[in-house]
């Protein structure tokens, strides 16, 4: 009998220290990352409430790699998770004993500073770590990052608070050209509630019909006639008046609501064309495509849907893409852009030569037009290599049969510098400034 009641406690030890294994086993995997072994941000923000309990100071670093969604896209998501791996690493032997460093998801890593080190200095030490290597470099799998520091003060309630300023701060060093870091200070707070205050007032401003178009003509160069327009879509803020693209446009990007103000601008950009080809038939019109939109499937529905309701022509709108949309393209944005074409859609790409300017998409590609940059034409009557250059641009364009289009065309000099390269179109204040289509008459030729 005692032989057996040993047997079951020593069962019962067994099976208690087994749980206990377990338990720990658990309780590992609750709070670390899977992929890299840092901890996660639930022991993250466990550390982080412990550290203000114990008392400032106390600062976070959030840091957001750029270009990592490319480096998916790009190579697979077995590269993506290698390269998280490496950059935790580099990352954990940069911080050292000086923090805590934890992955909180995605490309999204943070580091709860420790004692007197000063943040900043550790920012500078984390950027160098992630410089790639001359071989990461070669082949493209290395993206940057972006630091944002917010240290605790009297501002913050929480560790909520803290957070997000240090999330406000790394927003603003991608702004600031990506591969930096900055420090969050009230300029920034303030700037973020506005910006979060215009991002929700952006969601509302399709349903209130507070958007509208403006048309920039185009100008046939051999005869002054205008030929086509450009939509620009503006903002009739119900509290700060009139604003153009640049003030909301990347925001925009950033939220999505891109697509359906993309999705609205086509529409009304053809039932304007429409009315505008009945008393000029063969005018057509000019609209802007983000790269998001371009990634779309349902894209070619929203051209089909909006050329048919409107009656317009296919061949009457030309949807404008930017090189850096263009080179990002997978092979179904190439077969998207080809069924586009064969419906008969034109396909302009915009802001040449300020992105990649690649011969081989060129190739593959299927442009009709090809829009020089202002940044080239404002300088042609002096600069001799930006004139040089648009005349390269414009016999490269007539090697691929494409129409040019000369932008940002302000003065006299320049009109007759890229009449005289040979460009058969032009854009700009020299012609025209955005307006309503009915304000649009063709243009006295020039003398």
């Amino acid at each position: 009998m005692m032989t057996l009641l040993g047997a079951l406690a020593l069962r019962q030890g067994l099976a208690a220290n087994e749980n206990l294994r377990l338990v720990a086993r658990l309780r590992r995997l609750a709070y670390a990352d899977q992929l890299t072994g840092l901890p996660n941000r639930l022991m993250f923000n466990r550390r982080l409430r412990q550290a203000l309990r114990d008392g400032p100071p106390v600062a976070v670093l959030i840091l957001d790699l750029d270009g990592f969604k490319q480096v998916n896209d790009r190579f697979g998501h077995a590269t993506g998770d290698t390269l998280l791996t490496s950059i935790a690493d580099r990352t954990r032997d940069a911080v050292g004993d000086d923090g805590t460093i934890a992955r909180l998801g995605g490309d999204e890593f943070a580091v709860l500073v420790d004692g007197e080190v000063a943040p900043e200095r550790l920012a500078e030490r984390l950027l160098a770590a992630l410089q790639p290597s001359a071989g990461e470099e070669d082949v493209g799998v290395h993206p940057s990052a972006s630091i944002g520091i917010a240290e605790y003060g009297p501002q913050h309630a929480s560790h909520t608070d803290l957070l997000r300023d240090a999330d406000i701060a790394m927003y603003a060093a991608k702004a600031a050209g990506k591969s930096a870091y900055r420090t969050c200070t009230p300029g920034l707070r303030e700037s973020e509630v506005t910006r979060a205050e215009l991002i929700a007032d952006l969601r509302r401003a399709v349903d209130e019909q507070q958007l509208h178009l403006e048309y920039q003509p185009i100008v046939d160069l051999a005869t002054g006639a205008v030929r086509s327009a450009e939509a620009l879509v503006r903002w009739r803020h119900p509290r700060l008046g009139l604003l153009g693209p640049a003030a909301f446009l990347p925001l925009d990007e950033e939220t999505g609501l891109i697509v359906p103000i993309d999705r609205w601008v086509i529409h009304e950009a053809c039932r304007a064309a429409a009315t505008w080809r009945e008393r000029a038939p063969e005018a057509t019109v000019a609209v802007n495509i983000a790269a998001a939109h371009l990634r779309r499937p349902d894209l070619i529905a929203t051209v089909t849907a909006a050329t048919a309701g409107a009656g317009l022509a296919p061949r009457a709108l030309t949807l404008e893409l930017t090189e850096s949309a263009l080179i990002d393209g997978s092979e179904a944005v190439l077969e998207r852009l080809g069924q586009l074409r064969e419906l008969g859609i034109r396909i302009a790409i915009d802001d040449f030569g300020t992105g990649y300017s690649s011969l081989s998409y060129l190739h593959r590609i299927p442009a009709t037009d090809l829009k020089i940059d202002r940044s080239f034409v404002s300088r042609l009557d002096t600069d001799a290599r930006a004139y040089a250059t648009v005349e390269l641009v414009t016999r490269l364009a007539g090697a691929f049969d494409l129409a040019v289009v000369a932008e940002g065309v302000e003065t006299e000099e320049q009109h007759a510098a890229v009449t005289a390269i040979g460009c058969v179109h032009g854009q700009g204040y020299r012609y025209g400034r955005p307006g309503g289509l009915a304000d649009l008459r063709p243009v006295a030729a020039p003398v």
